[in-house]
């Protein structure tokens, strides 16, 4: 899709059900995780020619980027691991530290992810010492009862070094917040949490040290100051808002509606006051949503 136009470019096919995306830069490659076929797919993104089809092992679902690195991080949720990929080809497989692992969160200038897993409950820092990949990193757990809490998504600024990882516990939905230290992966020092109005996707934007949080029920999402860690905006973006990316770039923000099949989009340039959201599903046009505060 053209991010200016919104207009569709092109198509291509997938393994079975598709699930993670992640772009690397450079070298020009999409990586497709697909959770039914057990592998991931990877892209030349100008021609969304097939350049390989990389075997990770059973019920893959999200993948995370290290593109100094050139590493992607998959979750293997059928087996409690995570695929690492170099280029295109299979590297090595490690434990996740807990079970069916899902989110990922890239910390680049650690040389490390975070991999959250959703059935124990915990999160687990994997990380790079020399030639290989290790999962004896800190293992994190959230909030004040962890023994209920169940991690769904997680986000790393690296302006800040703050790790963010959505949960719920009983019928409450939060945020935790954590900060890697200035070097290497530990201690992680459990900073405080946010509550937030449901379960939802993160994303962060370097360009305005925000992070933005979608909320499913209730059709909105949420900006929050990374500073601060406070709430600065509330933008109406339509029903059911499942996952979100950032364009830093631009500070566009893509929002996919999944309730409705459409992908929204508003500018985080200027917040507050600046975001309005768009339905990139049709040509451009001067009539948005509005902003809730």
């Amino acid at each position: 899709m053209d991010a200016n136009t919104n207009a569709l470019l092109a198509v291509a096919p997938t393994g079975a059900e598709p699930w993670g995306v992640v772009v690397d830069d450079d070298p020009a490659r999409v990586y497709v995780v697909n959770h039914g076929s057990g592998d991931v797919w990877v892209y030349d993104p100008f021609t969304l020619a097939l350049l390989a089809q990389i075997e990770v092992g059973s019920q893959p679902t999200e993948a995370t980027i290290l593109p100094d690195l050139d590493t992607v991080l998959v979750s293997v949720s059928g087996e409690d691991q995570v695929a690492i990929i170099e280029g295109i080809g299979l590297y090595q497989k490690l434990g996740s530290g807990g079970r069916e692992p899902g989110a990922l969160a890239a910390a680049p200038n650690h040389a490390a992810a975070v991999v959250v897993n959703q059935e124990s409950g915990n999160a687990r820092v994997l990380y790079r010492a020399g030639n290989t990949w290790r999962s004896d990193g800190p293992t994190l757990s959230f909030g004040d009862a962890p023994e209920i809490a169940r991690p769904t998504a997680a986000a790393f600024n690296s302006l800040n070094e703050k790790l963010y990882v959505l949960y719920t516990a009983g019928d409450s939905t939060f945020v935790d917040v954590f900060r890697f230290p200035s070097w290497g992966v530990m201690p992680i020092t459990r900073l405080g949490a946010l509550a937030v109005d449901g379960v939802g996707a993160l994303a962060v934007n370097t360009a305005s040290n925000h992070l933005v949080v979608t909320h499913q029920a209730g059709g909105e999402v949420t900006v929050v100051d990374s500073a601060t860690d406070s709430v600065i905006d509330t933008v109406a973006v339509g029903q059911d808002p499942a996952a979100i990316a950032v364009n830093t770039r631009t500070e566009m923000v893509y929002v996919l509606l999944s309730g409705v099949n459409r992908l929204q989009k508003f500018s985080d340039a200027g917040i507050a006051g600046a975001g309005a959201a768009v339905d990139v599903d049709r040509p451009p046009r001067p009539v948005f949503l509005p902003m809730v505060r």
